[in-house]
């Protein structure tokens, strides 16, 4: 599959053309609005199947696959990607400033045919910069329960090693 990246008129997730990137990788078709930092519809490719849940939304987009951090500043982040034959790496940078002790980056990536997402986290602190803590950072992906009504975790916390699995989900 061919990698792909539609940062300029893309209308994905209803949004205005520009609004939110479409990125294809020939196994996902996936919307990203830049800014929220966050996947807002992902579908297998050539199907109408979204895998986000739809009905949990923050400024008028599903808060779908994003990151949950803490005792960050609040700043403007800046989106980026680089795109090569063999993966499509996307971001969102935070800068530091007077209220954000720390430069960060939240990345994602995706290979050709792969219906997995890859990601991590890159943060900097400079002498130059005020000082801080980080409280925690995590990645939340909001799937739609009624395709995913099954949990199945290994080694979430440090108090709670092997495997738990919880199904079916409640639902809300």
């Amino acid at each position: 599959g061919q990698l792909s990246i539609n940062t300029s008129t893309a209308t994905c997730g209803g949004g205005t053309p520009g609004e939110n990137w479409e990125i294809q990788n020939g196994a996902l078709d996936i919307c990203f609005h830049p800014a929220h930092a966050s996947i807002i519809d992902m579908y297998p490719a050539g199907t109408t199947d979204n895998f986000v849940d739809q009905t949990q939304t923050s400024g008028g987009v599903p808060k779908g696959f994003y990151m949950g951090n803490s005792g960050f500043g609040s700043v403007t982040g800046v989106p980026g990607y680089e795109l090569t034959d063999k993966y499509l790496d996307w971001w969102v940078t935070y800068p530091s400033s007077a209220t954000n002790a720390f430069t960060y980056s939240e990345h994602w990536i995706v290979t050709p045919n792969d219906f997995g997402i890859h990601v991590y986290f890159v943060v900097d602190h400079a002498a130059t910069d005020i000082t801080g803590s980080i409280g925690q950072v995590q990645w939340i992906f909001r799937l739609d329960q009624n395709k995913f009504n099954n949990l199945y975790m290994t080694n979430e916390d440090l108090s709670n090693p092997g495997p738990v699995m919880i199904g079916p989900m409640p639902s809300y």
